[in-house]
């Protein structure tokens, strides 16, 4: 609220937890300039289960792609 002029272009999420990574999307995503990329580190990781269901509530539908070639991070959304 205080600074609405803010856009990103890069978000890169490494907490893992479900109430911090539902809150982070919900402020940072409206604010993601198309193109931009949402980079999570524990996306379907057995240690963070709560990242995976707060990405797949809140951004139904969006392409998950994977970084194939290194443990962490583990996945990527970039906007349409």
């Amino acid at each position: 609220e205080k600074h609405p002029h803010l856009q990103f272009k890069l978000v890169f999420l490494d907490c893992g937890l479900y109430k911090v990574v539902r809150s982070c999307i919900e402020q940072f995503w409206p604010r993601l300039t198309p193109g931009g990329m949402l980079i999570l580190d524990n996306f379907n990781h057995e240690t963070a289960p709560g990242e995976t269901k707060a990405v797949r509530e809140l951004l139904p539908g969006k392409q998950i792609r994977s970084f194939g070639f290194v443990f962490q991070p583990t996945a990527y959304i970039v906007k349409d």
